[in-house]
């Protein structure tokens, strides 16, 4: 954006000089410029930034279209997921300067998030739910709660953490390392660090054939609470940013809030629920593909607005509209038409999450980040291997479970993301 800025000023000071403008302002005239050549400087300058911003756009475009076509292929013939190789991408990205419009890229990038949440609510139909309540709600529930406790407690007390002590003597880590400010900051994290990556974890059990057995069963159960889980996070997140509670309790708001959250969201549920099946069928008779996936991005980018206008995150009613549309007959159509726009946005997306790393300070504090991976590892697998033989799960069936499960998950970016823009301050 700098060297385009640089490339236009030549341009920009002759527009300026025209209209009676000079290399050190406005030309001292006993009359000045009139309101109409004010006027037109000002749209001309916004002409010329907007053409700026789109010319960036476009090249910003190419580069990640380039990308998509490197990295997909590569990381399929290593048989690792894409998603490493899209963060990684974009950390070599911000090295080299590549991008040069990030503010607006990231924009567009969490359109994937909200396509994430609309397929998430797709795959929620209450089939689903009854034959793997015993591991979800068994398994899955008590996995999300302790690992949220114990990463919690890791993080308090505020401006004092356990977590800080820990790695201060272990490798003599800067006092303020882990710096939380509020309880409602540490739970936050602490919850977004107890979810799983579900695109990973399932496309490594489809590849080994493995989602039919006991123990994919018991790993795609605790997916699915982890899944269900998110949605908390996404009604409570806005609540913080609204009422600025950085520096107070959260519990005091949830009842006021609660009713507002059944009354908004009971009635979007209840309307989508009749009126968006009815649309969705009439759209559907007339047997326009276009017209299909027009409806399908109408229906996300809809939802999606009207949540966030009662209050809530945007993609809470991009979720809903999921678990709305999950009982009818659409949603095998529905998943098919949007996976392409889900599998490029959210790819999008994690390329400016990679592009958000500092190196340098990943370089500086290395011994504290390996430990603080080898702790988000050994806590929940640990987790997971005390919980599964409670369930009926062998003991080499709830480790392997542990293992698989032990890594942070795309869903924990998305919180992060929508906290950054709420609660959690960057020190």
């Amino acid at each position: 954006m700098i060297e385009s800025i640089i490339c236009h000023q030549a341009p920009k000071t002759q527009l300026l000089t025209s209209f009676g403008f000079g290399q050190r302002g406005l030309y001292h005239t006993s009359h000045g410029p009139s309101p109409a050549q004010r006027s037109r400087v000002r749209a001309s300058l916004d002409v010329a930034t907007a053409v700026d911003v789109i010319n960036d756009l476009g090249l910003d475009t190419l580069t990640f279209l380039a990308v998509t076509v490197m990295v997909v292929p590569t990381f399929r013939i290593l048989k690792a997921s894409p998603i490493l190789g899209f963060f990684f991408a974009g950390i070599v990205l911000n090295q080299f300067g590549l991008i040069r419009n990030l503010t607006d890229i990231k924009v567009l990038s969490e359109w994937g998030i909200l396509f994430l949440l609309f397929e998430m609510g797709l795959e929620l139909s209450l089939a689903r739910l009854k034959a793997l309540a015993k591991f979800a709600f068994g398994m899955g529930l008590t996995q999300v709660v302790l690992s949220t406790l114990a990463f919690t407690a890791f993080e308090l007390p505020p401006n004092g953490a356990v977590g800080t002590r820990i790695l201060e003597f272990l490798f003599h880590s800067r006092p303020d390392l882990v710096n939380i400010r509020s309880v409602d900051e540490a739970i936050v994290i602490g919850a977004a660090l107890s979810l799983s990556s579900s695109a990973f974890v399932l496309q490594l059990l489809a590849e080994k054939g493995e989602l039919a057995t006991r123990f994919g069963s018991a790993t795609l159960g605790i997916l699915l609470l982890q899944d269900i889980a998110v949605v908390p996070l996404l009604v409570v997140l806005p609540i913080l940013e609204s009422q600025n509670l950085v520096e107070e309790s959260i519990l005091p708001m949830l009842a006021q809030e609660s009713l507002k959250a059944l009354l908004g969201l009971g009635l979007l549920s209840l309307g989508g629920k009749y009126l968006l099946r009815r649309v969705f069928e009439v759209v559907a008779e007339a047997r326009s593909s276009e017209a299909f996936v027009a409806l399908c991005l109408l229906t996300v980018a809809g939802t999606s607005l009207i949540t966030q206008k009662l209050g809530f995150s945007d993609t809470l009613g991009a979720f809903l509209a999921g678990a709305i549309l999950a009982e009818t007959n659409f949603r095998t159509q529905i998943e098919a038409d949007i996976r392409p726009f889900r599998g490029l946005l959210l790819g999008l997306f994690f390329v400016t999450t990679g592009t958000s790393i500092d190196m340098q300070l990943l370089i500086r504090e290395w011994p504290n980040v390996l430990a603080l991976l080898g702790g988000l590892i050994v806590i929940k697998t640990l987790i997971i291997t005390t919980i599964g033989p409670r369930v009926g799960l062998t003991l080499q069936e709830s480790v392997r479970i542990g293992l698989l499960l032990s890594q942070g998950g795309e869903f924990g970016f998305v919180v992060f993301s929508l906290a950054n823009r709420s609660i959690i301050t960057c020190y």
